[in-house]
């Protein structure tokens, strides 16, 4: 993969990193991204979309691991991108990459999957179901 200089993104709190390969692009985004981050983040979306239809990616993959807060004000501007890719023509799936150790990703993320269950899927929070074993000792 190589990097898409014009779409990286490294402020004190939080870091936006992208690499696109073919049709697909990877955005590492790190940090916390607080009231102090809207701002720069909505510009950062706004150019991601761009970049990605001039490109013709099929895919874009959000790699939020490392990403240990995001508050309500820049969640709200993943609906808004995830509604604005839902609506273009031609668009482009969406993945997040999440972590399961970070307690908000799973319910949070999960919420961004239903804007547009079509185009957004969700990796690495899936979590483990008790097996037989652990069924039967009343785990």
């Amino acid at each position: 993969m190589s990097p898409i200089e014009t779409l990286s993104l490294i402020e004190a709190n939080f870091s936006l990193e992208a690499q696109s390969e073919d049709q697909r692009m990877l955005v590492s985004f790190r940090g916390q991204a607080d009231m102090q981050s809207v701002e720069r983040l909505s510009s950062y979306m706004n150019d991601l979309h761009r970049e990605a239809l001039a490109r013709g990616i099929a895919e874009v993959v959000f790699d939020v691991q490392e990403l240990q807060f995001l508050n309500s004000s820049c969640f709200k501007l993943f609906i808004n991108w995830i509604a604005k890719v839902a609506r273009a023509d031609p668009n482009y799936r969406i993945t997040f990459v999440g972590n399961p150790a970070v307690g908000w990703q799973k319910r949070s993320l999960g919420a961004l999957r239903c804007v547009a269950e079509q185009i957004v899927n969700l990796k690495g929070l899936e979590t483990q179901r008790p097996g037989p074993a652990d069924r039967s000792r009343g785990d």
